[in-house]
């Protein structure tokens, strides 16, 4: 949880300071007003965020042998194919409607990011919110949308994104921590094993060691 509040503090930190640059060039050299700076800037920094907080993760677990082994045994089961059809469906139902009755429904699409971190960890959260930001993407670009209704949605795709990847986390360090709780039984099991065998032979030694004794 540490790596992933230090990944977010540093997008969220690197996307502001791009954006005051880039809006604070354009209000200098006179090609954008000052009086709308602050809303300039904080709708540059909410899309690169976006940008960043859905691609970056998935770019990772790509990256990382073992998580990227986790997420193609992910995909070969039958589960993987229901969990990518309801992302698809849920996409549908939260798009068909008009752009300013995408808002309220969008909440229905936190139920297939959350069903792939429970079942899959960080490797599956990355893949979902990947999906459902490239079919919002494509909605977008095709559709008549204005600037707040753009805004409300990538405000609610982060949303979506930072739950999701909490919850892969969370996932991926219960089940690191159950391995580590297996290894630490079948250690302390071999322990007791070993104690009780050293005592069973202890006794017969210890009495051998009596009976040589006497026979001297």
């Amino acid at each position: 949880h540490a790596d992933l509040l230090r990944l977010l503090a540093g997008i969220a930190g690197g996307t502001l300071l791009t954006g005051a640059i880039f809006i604070g060039t354009l209000v200098a050299s006179g090609h954008a007003p000052a009086r709308s700076a602050p809303e300039a800037l904080l709708q540059f920094w909410i899309g690169d965020s976006v940008g960043l907080v859905v691609t970056l993760p998935l770019i990772l677990v790509l990256l990382d042998p073992l998580r990227r082994e986790q997420l193609r045994r992910s995909l070969i089961r039958r589960e993987s194919l229901l969990q990518v059809v309801a992302t698809v469906a849920a996409l549908w139902f939260v798009l068909r409607g008009p752009p300013s009755e995408q808002v309220k429904y969008f909440y229905l699409l936190f139920l297939p990011v959350v069903w792939f971190a429970a079942r899959h960890g960080l490797a599956g959260a990355a893949l979902a919110i990947g999906v459902v930001q490239a079919g919002i993407a494509i909605e977008v670009h095709g559709g008549p949308y204005e600037s707040l209704t753009v805004f409300e949605l990538q405000a609610e795709v982060i949303a979506l994104a930072v739950t999701g990847l909490f919850l892969g986390m969370t996932v991926d360090e219960r089940q690191r921590l159950g391995e580590e709780l297996r290894r630490s039984l079948h250690l302390a099991a071999a322990g007791r094993m070993a104690a009780a065998l050293a005592h069973e032979l202890n006794q017969p030694l210890t009495a051998l060691t009596s009976y040589a004794a006497a026979a001297r």
